[in-house]
């Protein structure tokens, strides 16, 4: 080896160890600058991933019974005093709790009123976490309440939920103030105020009204929890939260701490009487810590009834806020006014234990509570928006949801009525410009829209609280009727097809799988309060005005023939005369009006809703201006066929649902879009016969008679036959007359539009 060769080979190793050096040299460096960084952020994503699984899972209340007692308590208790940090202590207990939406509003508004400028200045300031009376545990101050979002729907979803405030910005705090699994020292949290902040009491309801009451007459009905039983013969029930003693007193637990006692409202309900002007049918009550409590005094007039008795029944139910603690009622016997009555028949504990005269039934028992009673109140019932919705059921707590509707939720609705009406293919001279029936149209196809329709409704339309339930009492075999009450007309329950929370399948519509009824909230005198519980069928009233030319009905004489085979059919005259005198003479018959249907636009100069006499438009309003109050209360069905002249569809039900219902009818039937000619008559004889065949085995549920007709649809394809609403009492009963009559007074009534 050359001599520059053994030097280049000595100098290698040398240049291999000073290039390795450079090189670990360089990665301490790189790891020196960024190591830390990477070990905070691993170190984050750790504390993070803790976090996330100590943060405690919403439990969804129980629907058995409500929420709890202790729940309950609290949550009266952070309300009555307006207490911030009551409603945080109840977030972070109950935070899938029953009132835990209202909550977090309502500490939301509390914070904005007692902190100006909160969510700017304020909110940068950290919770206060000592001090007493306001002093909010560590732990609760970084776990921020936030409501239950209800997700927007799609256009055309008609619900739109309101924009939630943003919860105010919190002060991050070290992981280690987090709670954890172990359990906390005593002390270290405020405890629950419930033993010390109830009260629980026992007081008799009493319940004091005659025994019968003449029709006309003014009668008084006294109210009170007292401590010594006066109306021992009075049927008491408890509320989820309440019992019934042996001795039957209504227990009463969990009420807030009070010196001065709890305001209660109490709701009467009293079948076939209107409270007398000026009065109401909900009152205040004190209930007072000790001794009785104020009584409350109802004065209601008997309505005009068939026959020589009615029986009914009164109830009076107690509310204390949202929570109801249970009602008592009695019978009592509405009878035919004799000469020289008095007109004022005065309660007294005496009058109240009277038997009854003579033998007089109860047709069927004691009356029947709806399984699901719903109250939509909209603040708004033209322009829709918020709406509260109350749920009362005898398997379940009482509760209420707030609601937004959206108010292009009728012309939505238009539109498929429109596509329903034409799947229905309007025939005859029903529709003067009737839409061709789809090419390829078939039973799967109108199954597949009307479904899809009432899916849309279910998922967009009904509160969450329906939903849960719904089904809930569904899956316990508790869901027979429901009962519809609001001041909007607008939704259609009937086409309401549920949907299981999972996706997993559905259930029926809602008006053929139940007894479902719609009513009226009260806005005028002449209105009953209250659906009719019983009505005696004593044959039907038909009201068919003969059309020509172009306005002629081909199925109408084929329809007025099949009613003619009911016992106790009359036909009436088809002009303004006839339905006048029909609606002075009173009575309590099925009235069915058979013809034309007609919806105009508004500022037209032509009545908006109204049906086609013979000689004349009759629209609601001149309907009740001719039906005196007091002087009837008919049954009516219409089966309105539109003349296909109108640019709108929709809304006849809700032009004469409610104007029928404030002139003292018992209830009625009509269509929620233009019927055709032939389906309409095929539905009325069906409804009829199915209900004439059923009464002879006894009292027979009408909306179930109305369900079994509409269930049609399945095996027709025809929407016509899910078209009709039903404006009544869920549970009404019709009863076979007492005995079999050759001409019978004015049958109930009963509408058929064309």
């Amino acid at each position: 080896m050359s001599r520059p060769a053994r030097e280049h080979a000595r100098r290698l190793p040398r240049r291999k160890l000073l290039a390795a050096a450079i090189v670990t040299a360089l990665l301490v460096a790189l790891v020196a600058i960024l190591g830390p960084a990477m070990l905070h952020r691993s170190a984050e994503q750790t504390v993070a991933r803790s976090e996330q699984n100590l943060r405690p899972t919403p439990i969804e209340p129980s629907l058995d019974r409500g929420p709890g007692a202790a729940e309950i308590a609290l949550w009266n208790n952070a309300t009555q005093a307006d207490s911030e940090a009551l409603l945080r202590q109840y977030l972070h207990e109950y935070p899938g709790g029953e009132f835990a939406p209202l909550a977090a509003a309502k500490l939301r508004g509390l914070e904005t009123q007692n902190n100006p400028g909160y969510g700017e200045v304020a909110a940068a300031e950290p919770p206060d976490t000592g001090g007493a009376g306001g002093d909010v545990p560590a732990e609760e101050a970084t776990e921020e309440p936030t409501d239950p979002v209800i997700a927007m729907p799609t256009p055309p979803s008609p619900v739109v939920e309101p924009p939630a405030a943003e919860p105010p910005p919190t002060i991050p705090v070290a992981p280690a103030a987090r709670p954890t699994p172990s359990p906390e020292p005593a002390g270290s949290r405020p405890e629950p105020a419930v033993p010390a902040a109830t009260v629980a009491i026992e007081r008799f309801p009493t319940l004091d009204a005659p025994a019968q009451a003449a029709v006309g007459a003014e009668i008084e009905v006294l109210v009170a929890l007292t401590e010594e039983q006066f109306t021992p013969d009075v049927t008491v029930r408890p509320g989820a939260e309440t019992a019934v003693t042996a001795e039957g007193a209504l227990a009463i637990a969990n009420l807030p701490e009070s010196e001065d006692g709890w305001l209660l409202h109490v709701d009467l309900v009293a079948t076939g009487f209107e409270v007398v002007e000026g009065g109401k049918w909900v009152e205040e009550m004190r209930l007072n810590r000790h001794g009785d409590s104020d009584y409350v005094r109802y004065r209601l007039r008997a309505l005009p009834i068939s026959g020589e008795a009615r029986p009914g029944r009164i109830q009076a139910r107690f509310n204390l806020g949202g929570r109801y603690l249970g009602s008592v009622s009695r019978p009592i016997t509405i009878v035919a006014a004799p000469a020289g009555a008095p007109a004022h028949a005065p309660a007294s504990f005496a009058a109240a234990s009277v038997p009854l005269a003579g033998p007089v039934a109860l047709e069927g028992g004691e009356d029947e509570d709806y399984d699901l009673n719903i109250v939509v109140r909209y603040d708004d019932p033209v322009a829709l928006g918020r709406a509260v919705v109350t749920f009362m059921s005898d398997h379940t707590a009482p509760s209420e949801e707030v609601i937004y509707t959206s108010p292009d939720l009728q012309n939505w609705l238009e539109g498929e009525y429109r596509r329903l009406s034409a799947l229905g293919g309007l025939r005859g001279a029903t529709s003067l410009a009737a839409p061709t029936r789809p090419q390829g149209s078939s039973r799967e196809i109108v199954e597949a829209v009307a479904s899809g329709l009432g899916r849309q409704l279910y998922d967009t339309q009904m509160p969450q609280r329906f939903k849960a339930l719904f089904w809930h009492l569904k899956d316990q075999d508790k869901l027979r009727s429901i009962q519809i009450t609001s001041n909007s007309s607008t939704i259609p329950w009937e086409l309401v097809k549920p949907v299981r929370p999972d996706g997993s399948g559905t259930d029926e519509f809602l008006g053929v799988g139940y007894r479902l009824a719609r009513w009226s909230l009260r806005d005028t005198p002449g209105q009953i309060d209250v659906p009719r519980e019983r009505l005696p069928f004593s044959g039907i009233a038909a009201i068919a005005p003969p059309y020509e030319g172009g306005a002629f009905l081909p199925s109408q004489q084929r329809e007025v023939d099949a009613l003619s085979q009911i016992p106790g059919f009359r036909q009436l005259g088809g002009d303004f005369g006839a339905v006048r005198d029909m609606l002075s003479a009173g009575g309590e018959s099925f009235i069915h009006f058979s013809g034309h249907g007609e919806i105009s636009q508004p500022g037209a100069g032509l009545p908006t809703f109204s049906i086609r006499l013979s000689d004349v438009l009759l629209d609601p309003a001149t309907w009740q201006a001719i039906a005196l109050p007091g002087t009837g209360s008919n049954f009516y069905f219409f089966n309105a066929c539109d003349t296909g002249r109108s640019d709108r569809i929709g809304g006849f039900v809700q032009g004469w649902g409610p104007a029928l219902l404030q002139s003292g009818a018992s209830g009625f039937i009509g269509g929620m879009w233009p019927l055709p000619d032939a389906s309409a008559a095929d539905f009325s004889a069906a409804f009829y016969a199915t209900l004439s065949a059923r009464l002879r085995d006894g009292p027979v549920h009408l909306a179930d008679v109305l369900r079994e007709v509409r269930g049609r649809f399945h095996e027709t394809g025809d929407p016509t036959y899910l078209a009709y609403t039903y404006y009544g009492n869920a549970n009404l009963r019709i009863t076979p007359p007492a005995a079999p009559t050759g001409r019978v007074g004015l049958p109930a009534s009963l509408g058929i539009f064309r």
